[in-house]
């Protein structure tokens, strides 16, 4: 086993007080300091961590589940249900053994659960928009196109508290994704008798992370208890996390300065950009860089987006200066390159120019004449993006970009949020804008998912055989030679251009002065382990106006 590898032993440190907040509006009791109030736009789309997609699901299995490594402030991957990890040799078998766990209900949590789990979402019938993100496992991407059984997995469970786990070649990265969400288990036994057990708050919602859910009013509020069965229990000291489910960005603000709010802002609900040049003025907003880009995606399959000229096109006439100043919040920076560059310790190398009218003008020239079109047949394409206020604001200045410099009245459509993901899985679109978040810290979590034109992440269906040959080559190298072979897949994507990153961003979020210890990882996640109430200012809120 190389010097690199080493077995990490840690237990889950969540020393938490907070204020109590009921499902509906209410005065703030500062006489009880274990509970957390937060604000959803909108309910999680699932709280099945094997399905989860959107920000809100992974929120609530973050709270709700934990897996074999945990994110931490220390490292991505702190062994968590997982005691003990080996490593063979090859870097191809990872041995995984687990600690004395309970399911919520009482249920011992075993080895079994997890290679349930896991090839569950390997089941080519089972939607899993996340699947891509165990194809590592040896036989995982054949076994989810149907080309082998789901035996033939590199997945296995030697008994009930050892796990091993084969690869089809060496991932440097692979604790790093066992800590994502997706990686969770479920309880075995309860699934295979009730498969909508996670559809509705009932007797068989189990969970193995530090809180429980106690309260499900749909389109209403969600509330979390301490989960007493959790295995690192007695370092759990919050009670009660209280979470409405609130659209109005407006009306939540206003809860948050009438100290209703614990924490307002990203990655639960947005600030108002109408107030947020305020209150960055006085200092109210932090930041936390994370691994977030806001791009276009280019659906390749559409006759006209096929051709690269067209897509670079519209990817050099946006002015991505001119957008963060219009619509960003905090340290937000004009993505000129792919991979966010806290996901590649801090290097943020430019590919392209922010706005290059020239070489715009000069692609599009290109493009119509292969295609055989004049501009005005490229009208007919439509962006589509989630319906929030601050999409609708990028949108905007986006079409107007595309009307101004390459004189292509494109549509915009906004489109709510479930169906909006559903849209981008499929394909139906033709043009879509949303955020690229990191799901592990490593930079091929954001190439890997254009690897393959059936990655369900990959929502442009582009695919490049070298770009391919490069990412294969770099599961075998370490250090500078494994980040020379990133960079000149990343150099092929941004020649390509099946989307056109816009800006990469922060997590902003204001923070009530006595909430203390707040850990944000680079994927955006926020863990709750070592916050703590500043007890001489338990009586302030934020004087915003």
């Amino acid at each position: 086993m190389k010097d690199w590898i080493k077995i990490i032993n840690i237990f889950l440190l969540c020393t938490l007080s907070f204020i109590p907040f009921s499902c509906t509006k209410g005065k703030k009791n500062l006489t009880n300091k274990e509970n957390l109030r937060i604000n959803f736009p909108e309910e999680p789309v699932t709280m099945d961590p094997r399905k989860g997609g959107d920000v809100y699901s992974s929120a609530m299995h973050f709270f709700m589940f934990e897996g074999l490594t945990k994110i931490s402030p220390n490292s991505s991957c702190d062994l968590a249900v997982a005691k003990k990890i080996e490593i063979s040799g090859d870097n191809l078998t990872y041995t995984f053994h687990l600690r004395e766990c309970l399911w919520s209900n009482g249920i011992e949590l075993t080895a079994d659960d997890f290679e349930y789990s896991w090839k569950s979402m390997l089941d080519p019938s089972f939607p899993c928009p996340n699947a891509n993100l165990l194809y590592p496992i040896l036989n995982a991407e054949e076994a989810k196109k149907g080309l082998v059984s789901l035996s033939e997995v590199g997945v296995k469970a030697k008994d009930p508290k050892t796990l091993i786990v084969t690869l089809k070649s060496p991932t440097p990265y692979f604790l790093n994704l066992t800590s994502f969400c997706v990686f969770f288990p479920v309880c075995k036994s309860i699934v295979e008798r009730n498969p909508k057990w996670a559809d509705t708050l009932n007797s068989d919602f189990v969970v193995n992370g530090p809180y429980i859910l106690e309260k499900w009013k749909h389109q209403d509020c969600l509330s979390l208890n301490k989960n007493t069965k959790f295995w690192n229990e007695s370092e759990v000291n919050l009670k009660k996390i209280d979470i409405s489910l609130i659209g109005n960005e407006n009306t939540v603000l206003e809860m948050f300065c009438n100290g209703e709010l614990d924490i307002l802002g990203s990655p639960y609900t947005n600030i108002p950009i109408d107030a947020a040049s305020d209150l960055n003025k006085k200092q109210y907003l932090k930041a936390f860089p994370v691994g977030k880009t806001l791009f276009c995606s280019f659906n390749v399959e559409h006759p006209y987006l096929k051709n690269k000229h067209i897509r670079r096109a519209l990817s050099l006439s946006l002015d991505r200066e001119q957008i963060v100043n219009a619509v960003g919040i905090l340290d937000e920076v004009p993505a000129t390159n792919f991979v966010a560059p806290i996901l590649k310790k801090g290097l943020n190398k430019e590919l392209f120019k922010s706005i290059d009218l020239d070489a715009a003008k000069e692609e599009l020239k290109i493009g119509l004449e292969e295609l055989n079109i004049e501009t005005r047949h490229l009208e007919e394409l439509c962006l589509i993006y989630p319906n929030q206020e601050y999409s609708h604001r990028i949108a905007q200045i986006i079409q107007n970009h595309w009307k101004k410099n390459l004189g292509i009245q494109i549509k915009v459509c906004s489109v709510e949020t479930k169906t909006f993901l559903e849209k981008l899985n499929t394909g139906d679109f033709t043009i879509s804008q949303y955020f690229l978040v990191a799901q592990y810290d490593d930079p091929m979590n954001i190439l890997d998912r254009f690897r393959k034109k059936s990655n369900p992440k990959n929502y442009s269906n582009w695919e490049n055989q070298r770009y391919i040959s490069l990412l294969d080559q770099s599961a075998f190298e370490l250090g500078t030679k494994r980040d020379l072979l990133l960079d000149e897949a990343e150099e092929i994507f941004i020649d390509e251009m099946p989307i056109a990153p816009i800006f990469h961003g922060s997590s902003i979020r204001m923070i009530q002065p006595y909430i203390k210890g707040i850990y944000t990882s680079s994927i955006g996640s926020v863990h709750l382990e070592k916050i703590y109430f500043d007890e001489e200012k338990l009586e302030e809120k934020l004087k915003i106006y």
